[in-house]
C-alpha cells in the first residue's frame, strides 16, 4: 500500500525527497529508499541525490526544484561563480539570469562601484538589493511558478530594450 502511494506521489508532483517521504508516509528513509530503487526498476524514477525525479516516457527531462538544482555541485558553482565575477568591472551594467550558478556570483559581488544589474529573476533581485548598493533593475513577465524567473513575451521585448557591457547566464545541462 505505501509502495502504491508513494508511486501516486511520484505520478502527481514528478519530484520527491527522501526524508519528507519518510514523514509523510510515516516510514523510515532506508524503506523509502526500497521504495524508490523498486521504483527505479520499474522504469517509473529515477534516483537523483536526496530523492527521485519521475522518469519521462517521452524522453523529455524533467527539471528538478530550484532549492535542489541549488545545492547541486555547489562547490563548483561557486569556484564558477568567483571566476566569472573577474568579468565585472565598476561602473557597468550587467545581466544576470536566473541559474543557480549566477545567483552563487552575489557573494563574490562586494567592492564593485555603481553597477547597473539587470535580471529576470526576483530571487537574484531582492538578494542584491538586500546586500548592496547596487542599481537592480527586474524584466516583467510571467512569474514561474517555484523558480522565481519572470518569463515570456513581455520579458523578452522588455530585455531588448536594456544594453548590457556583460551578461552571466547558466544552462541545466550541456
Amino acid at each position: 500500500e505505501r509502495y502504491e502511494k508513494i508511486k501516486a506521489y511520484m505520478y502527481e508532483n514528478k519530484y520527491a525527497n527522501i526524508n519528507e517521504l519518510a514523514v509523510l508516509f510515516d516510514a523510515s528513509v532506508p524503506t523509502i529508499r526500497r521504495c524508490l530503487k523498486q521504483l527505479e526498476k520499474e522504469n517509473i524514477v529515477e534516483s537523483v541525490r536526496g530523492g527521485a525525479v519521475l522518469h519521462s516516457s517521452d524522453k523529455t527531462i524533467f527539471e528538478q526544484p530550484y532549492q535542489v538544482k541549488k545545492q547541486q555541485n555547489a562547490d563548483e558553482k561557486s569556484r564558477i561563480a568567483a571566476e566569472a565575477c573577474k568579468y565585472i568591472q565598476s561602473n557597468s551594467s550587467i545581466f544576470l539570469d536566473s541559474s543557480t550558478t549566477v545567483y552563487g556570483m552575489i557573494p563574490f559581488m562586494q567592492g564593485f562601484k555603481s553597477l547597473s544589474i539587470c535580471t529576470n529573476d526576483v530571487t537574484v533581485a531582492g538578494t542584491l538589493t538586500s546586500k548592496y548598493n547596487y542599481t537592480v533593475m527586474v524584466v516583467g513577465g510571467i512569474l514561474r511558478s517555484g523558480y522565481y524567473t519572470l518569463t515570456g513575451n513581455f520579458a523578452e521585448k522588455m530585455m531588448c530594450q536594456f544594453h548590457m557591457d556583460c551578461a552571466f547566464m547558466g544552462s541545466d545541462t550541456i
